[in-house]
Parts: structure tokens; C-alpha cells; sequence
């Protein structure tokens, strides 16, 4: 349903009935039969409310062949979702508390901080990105690690969605800007050759602060140096996006991007993903028991600040949901984020009222949005974080294993098994080491 087409309707049906209204003889200084005049209006009621029930019943059925719900009470008419790439839940509670990150307080202030676990793949950063857009299953995006992957096939990620959903790609604007080039990628076999292992766009060098990245951090791995023969998680989907832009950079090159593509995109509606890949590279390099880690997600949370103020600038934040979130946190006091499943929620969306995985949040973002994921193929693994919180969870409460200290013991369907919860924390990668 496009966002006003409920207030044209209803123009619509004004109009219709205006028309009838004066169309009806005027009676002044006539003198007729009451009943007469009686039949009279009657029969103009009857066939204007025949009009009105016949755009309803035409309204509905457009709306079930859409496969759309009944859209929940303050529909959105956009949302922004920003990924603190790599950002380790504990160290974001620890900075709360240190009022380190106010951007992020303001926000979850108004809506709420949640606990969101990473299950059924490796806590890297493909796999991770891959069902936060698309809300699936490794299986069904093709997307299992940073060195297993295939480009996630059309239709499945939460850009594509919308725009069916809404009737096509003129009714919302849909667009991506990321700070990983590799890991966060779109680029095709041809292009993946042409800029060689540590990225680049045929043509197009790596963004001049992130040039000299710690290996891991979004270089594609020594067997996959000729490139993947079908190209990266989102080359396909990039196609369908009025922008897709993606390159080795910090949040100083990515943020005024995003604040360029917002005010350009901001009319009818808008769903953009926006990608800070600071603290993964900063952990990368320093460890995740470093200020400079802490630093990053400072870096980030400024630019999240920018964000909200631009949005506010332009009247839109009753009517714009924001969610950030990360798609995998850090070993502890380490470069690797090997056994790394604590991610993190916060969102000014006031329905949101438990956590869960990262396959919840493109589920909540669609259905949020009106979007009946219950009928939606393939089947989404992630449920909405709205409503009762699921049993014996409560909202705003870590799970148990949740003490920053590990992972616990778990079994991951990417291939890997977790650590016990008392084996000793990871030591950092060696050089030239591929995370």
C-alpha cells in the first residue's frame, strides 16, 4: 500500500459523494411530497454508499493479492537501519553507562535496547549482513561465511520486498552505503578480479582513510583471489536498489554519504541500510579491550547523532523508525571474533519489546512496515520483536549466558562449535591471519 494512497482514497470518496450532493435539485420555495423527497435523498445515500463499499471491497482485494496485513497502528513511513559493524554488546552496555554514547541513549530512550544473539552461521560479517537484509537462513541466501558465499538471489532481501509490496520501485526509494567493500559487498566476478584481494571496484580505489586495513578486516581470502565465479552476497540485489554504494572506508567518508543520500531520497518514502564498519577494523587492529575499539563506536554513535538531527530537520521523525544494530560482537581482549555471538538492538520503535536473533529484525522492519511476514517465501526464520515477549524471556534482559565473557556452549549449523563457556578467551591473530 503506498503510503498515501489510504488519504487519496478517501479524497476519493469524498469527491464522489460531493458530486452527488450537487446533484441533487435545490428545493427552495418548492413545494413537494415528503415522502417524494424522502425517496429522493434516500437514493442519492444508496448509490454514493454503493460507490464507497465498491472502493472497498476493490481496496481489499488489491491489498490480499499483495499478500499485505492489516499494518499495525503507526505504520512508519520510513526506516533506517544502521549496522555498528562488529561491535561487541558488553562494550556497548559499558560505554552506555559511561554516557559515552548519547546519541544512542537519546534514541533508545524512546524506544528500548534489546538483546539479539547470533545463531546458525559464523559470527562474521557476510553471513551476519546477509540476514539482517533478508531475515533467512544461510541455505537460503547462499551466504555461510566470509569465504563461502554466493550472491543472495533476487526478491529475498527486505529492500525487494518492500518495493512488491508497495506496488514497485517508484513507491520508496531503496539504498545501501557501507564502509566494507569485500565482506559488505555487491561487486560481480569481473569486478572482484579487476580490484584484486583487498578490494576495489574496477576503477575505484578503497576510500583514503581505510586504505591500510589489519588483514581480516574486509580482504577476500588468499584461495579466493581470482574471485567467486557468481559474485558477492549483494550483486544481484544491488540491481534493484536506486543506490549501492560500497567501499573500503571510515565513518568520516561514510556518514556524509548517508546525509547526502537521505536528503536525496527523501520523497515519497525511503528504507536505507547504512554500515559503519569502524569497530570491526579498530578491533581488527587493536584488540576489543582497546580505546581505540571504544573509540570507533564513539565515531559511530556521532554520526548517528548527525543522522537524527537531519531527520528531525526535515519533520520526519514521527513518521521514521531507526534501528542499529551489529551483526556480530568480539572475542574478549582479542583481534578475532571467532565465538562472537552478542549482538545488540536499540530503535526509537516503541512496539519493540523483546529480543532475539538478527533474522527478527528484517522480520519486524516488514511487518512493521504492514507486511504479512507469515506468508512470505521462503519462510523467514526471524519473527517480529513486538508483542509479548516469547516465554521465559523478558524484555530488556540478557539471556543467561549473557555475562561478556564468551559465548557458552552452543552448536553453530555454519560448521563451527562454540567454546565451552570456561575455555580460555581467543589470542590474537596472528599476522596475516584471515578472519
Amino acid at each position: 500500500m503506498e503510503y498515501r494512497s489510504s488519504q487519496q482514497s478517501a479524497a476519493g470518496w469524498h469527491a464522489i459523494i460531493g458530486v452527488r450532493a450537487r446533484q441533487q435539485p435545490d428545493l427552495t420555495g418548492v413545494s413537494m411530497n415528503l415522502s417524494s423527497v424522502s425517496r429522493r435523498r434516500w437514493t442519492w445515500t444508496i448509490a454514493a454508499s454503493v460507490l464507497v463499499l465498491g472502493c472497498l471491497r476493490g481496496g481489499g482485494r488489491a491489498r490480499a493479492e499483495d499478500g499485505a496485513a492489516k499494518a499495525p497502528e503507526g505504520t512508519p513511513q520510513n526506516v533506517i537501519l544502521i549496522s555498528w559493524d562488529g561491535l561487541d554488546r558488553p562494550v556497548v552496555k559499558e560505554l552506555l553507562d559511561k554516557d559515552k554514547l548519547p546519541n544512542l541513549a537519546a534514541l533508545l530512550k524512546e524506544g528500548s535496547f534489546q538483546t539479539i544473539e547470533v545463531k546458525g552461521h559464523t559470527t562474521v560479517t557476510k553471513p551476519g549482513h546477509a540476514e539482517m537484509l533478508t531475515g533467512l537462513d544461510t541455505k537460503e541466501t547462499g551466504v555461510y561465511s566470509n569465504a563461502k558465499y554466493e550472491p543472495i538471489p533476487e526478491g529475498y532481501t527486505i529492500f525487494e520486498r518492500m518495493q512488491k509490496f508497495l506496488g514497485g520501485k517508484d513507491k520508496i526509494h531503496t539504498f545501501m552505503v557501507t564502509g566494507k567493500l569485500a565482506h559488505v559487498g555487491g561487486r560481480g566476478p569481473d569486478e572482484i578480479k579487476a580490484g584484486g584481494a583487498k578490494g576495489g571496484k574496477a576503477g575505484k580505489k578503497p576510500g583514503k582513510r581505510a586504505r591500510d586495513l589489519p588483514d581480516g578486516a574486509d580482504n577476500v581470502p588468499e584461495a579466493e583471489r581470482a574471485g567467486p565465479e557468481k559474485g558477492e552476497p549483494f550483486f544481484l540485489t544491488r540491481k534493484a536498489l536506486d543506490v549501492f554504494d560500497a567501499a573500503q572506508r571510515d565513518a568520516g567518508e561514510v556518514g556524509p554519504l548517508c546525509l547526502k543520500y537521505l536528503e536525496r531520497y527523501k520523497e515519497p518514502r525511503f528504507l536505507a541500510f547504512l554500515h559503519f564498519s569502524d569497530p570491526d577494523h579498530a578491533g581488527h587492529k587493536h584488540g576489543s579491550g582497546s580505546d581505540e575499539y571504544r573509540e570507533a563506536a564513539q565515531d559511530c554513535d556521532k554520526w548517528l547523532g548527525k543522522i537524527v538531527k537531519w531527520v528531525k530537520k526535515e519533520n520526519l521523525y514521527d513518521k521514521t523508525l531507526i534501528y542499529v544494530m551489529t551483526d556480530h560482537g568480539f572475542d574478549p581482549d582479542a583481534h578475532t571474533h571467532n565465538h562472537a555471538p552478542h549482538s545488540w538492538l536499540a530503535t526509537n520503535d516503541k512496539l519493540v519489546t523483546h529480543g532475539g536473533t538478527i533474522a527478527d529484525v528484517p522480520a519486524t522492519i516488514l511487518a512493521r512496515f504492514g507486511v504479512d511476514v507469515e506468508k512470505l517465501e521462503p519462510k523467514l526464520i526471524g519473527k517480529p520483536l513486538t508483542g509479548p515477549a516469547p516465554k521465559g524471556e523478558k524484555a530488556d534482559e540478557p539471556r543467561k549466558e549473557d555475562d561478556g565473557k564468551g559465548a557458552g556452549k552452543r552448536k553453530n549449523k555454519g560448521g563451527r562449535k562454540g567454546l565451552d563457556k570456561n575455555a580460555p578467551a581467543p589470542k590474537p591473530a596472528p599476522e596475516g591471519a584471515t578472519l
